[in-house]
């Protein structure tokens, strides 16, 4: 008995022994009505009266026979079907006197609605037609709706009931790994690079070749020929695809019509990391040196020099900083105009990682360190070791720090303490990237040929298996996973369509 937001239990802790059932029924009636105030001895009488007119209309049921019988429709002389009589509900069969206890209004039932959750919700409206009619308002589902995800409002909903239980579904699909998977083919070496933006995806290959996908119908609309070397990175950027290779250039195309747009050239060496903010493009590359080049009109605007070693990765701050690592264990934070700002001495051994949220900064490094840096001062803010390899990728979701090591396992930090908070096994080999969702899922791919969904809340995974040799790349576009390694195939795992 609900009584006050609380549920109250009408049997005792220890069950106590009866001589007969109707003791046993009206100590228990007596109990429930003690609770809720009320008279007792009407209550006994109205059961004990409903009790002999359910045993006199129900007689003995006899044993079904084990033997097998055919089904055979009985149909009148008039020839029309026999329809069963509609039973009578439960609330119909409760005496009149006891009938305000039980029915309550609309409105009555829609507040109690309000503390059930979706299950109990669609079960009790089998209990009677006032349920079910109180259980199909709009209103009601919007709540439950929003109550459980209050960040993910839809922008347009013609009907909250089968929007929350689309969104359920994909959820419990998320949870045991029950989705519908698409198998793109095409490139004919190991994949190495992806970008997407809505249905479209563009991938680059060993093979020199990027490719333009839609992943939902699987199709390939396009094929990017051009490069005369390993695609080592690709960004899609303002309706463009940018693409870095082994080449030393730096091209510009257009996915609509595969055309080259721009061949951008000055770098010595092979361009291996690419990022953008407005019309500014930011290359790097292994001759030391990071240049500036503009998207709209093809030509470089600054030559950034500084570092000792080839710059591996280069990530983007929210005013439109460049922050770069690079095999001497350096991360310098350049402005706009590709002025140094800081140098920050950040590892021992190469910088493997960096990732930008706000005017922080993560940087991960062959050295088994992760360092969370703010831009603004150039101060480090967090130090988090414990890692038992080379860090391979690091996730910053402003309030924690995810990392894949080459251990294979996968780290939860907390921003506020620096402590390791939760720590998930289950690769069985080196985790090489992530991704999270606004959720708190994370999806890792690792050399084992596994994509593992995890709850970070719980630890819980669920395994996504079908490659073939190691995953090297892993992106979360909504409700579908993206996939792709040295099996040279591109793998969309849509949890909305099973």
């Amino acid at each position: 008995i609900r009584q006050d937001n609380k549920i109250t239990n009408v049997f005792p802790s220890k069950r106590p022994t009866f001589k007969s059932e109707d003791e046993e029924v009206e100590s228990l009636l007596a109990r429930a009505l003690a609770l809720v105030g009320g008279d007792t001895a009407a209550l006994i009488e109205a059961a004990k009266k409903t009790s002999m007119m359910v045993n006199q209309k129900s007689p003995e049921v006899p044993r079904r026979s084990t033997r097998r019988t055919r089904a055979v429709q009985v149909r009148p002389p008039s020839g029309k079907k026999v329809s069963p009589k509609r039973p009578k509900e439960f609330v119909e069969a409760v005496p009149a006197q006891f009938a305000p206890r039980v029915v309550l209004s609309n409105d009555g039932i829609f507040f109690v609605s309000q503390f059930l959750d979706a299950p109990s919700l669609v079960c009790a409206s089998f209990t009677c037609r006032q349920w079910a009619f109180v259980a199909k308002d709009e209103r009601l589902w919007m709540w439950l709706y929003l109550h459980r995800w209050p960040q993910n409002k839809p922008a347009a909903c013609m009907s909250w009931r089968r929007e929350f239980a689309l969104r359920y579904q994909r959820e419990g699909n998320w949870a045991i790994g029950h989705c519908k998977v698409t198998r793109l083919v095409g490139h004919t070496e190991s994949l190495t690079s992806l970008a997407s933006s809505g249905n479209v995806c563009v991938t680059g290959s060993d093979d020199y070749t990027l490719r333009v996908w839609n992943y939902a119908t699987g199709e390939c609309r396009c094929v990017l020929e051009g490069h005369t070397g390993k695609v080592f990175a690709v960004v899609l950027h303002r309706g463009q695809v940018i693409s870095c290779s082994d080449d030393k250039l730096v091209h510009v195309w257009d996915p609509n019509t595969g055309g080259l747009l721009h061949v951008l050239r000055g770098h010595r060496g092979a361009v291996t990391c690419l990022a953008t903010h407005g019309d500014t493009i930011a290359s790097g590359s292994i001759d030391s040196n990071l240049r500036l080049w503009s998207l709209s009109g093809g030509t470089c605007r600054a030559l950034l020099t500084g570092h000792r070693g080839a710059v591996l990765c280069v990530a983007v701050t929210a005013d439109g900083s460049f922050v770069s690592g690079s095999r001497d264990g350096d991360v310098r934070v350049w402005d706009q105009f590709g002025i140094s700002r800081f140098v920050l001495a950040a590892h021992t051994e190469a910088v493997t990682s960096l990732m930008c949220s706000g005017h922080h900064v993560v940087s991960a490094g062959d050295d088994k360190v992760v360092r969370v840096w703010d831009t603004e001062d150039g101060r480090l803010q967090l130090e988090l070791p414990g890692h038992g390899g080379p860090v391979m990728c690091a996730y910053f979701s402003g309030t924690q720090v995810i990392t894949g090591c080459f251990d294979g396992i996968v780290r939860v930090f907390s921003i506020t303490t620096g402590r390791c908070e939760r720590t998930l096994r289950g690769h069985r080999n080196a985790v090489t990237s992530l991704d999270v969702r606004e959720d708190g899922l994370c999806v890792t791919g690792s050399n084992d040929r596994d994509v593992r969904v995890w709850q970070l809340a719980t630890g819980e995974s669920s395994v996504l298996r079908g490659h073939t040799s190691g995953v090297g790349i892993v992106r979360v576009v909504g409700d579908v996973v993206l996939s792709a390694g040295d099996d040279y195939d591109l793998r969309a795992w849509d949890f909305t369509r099973t």
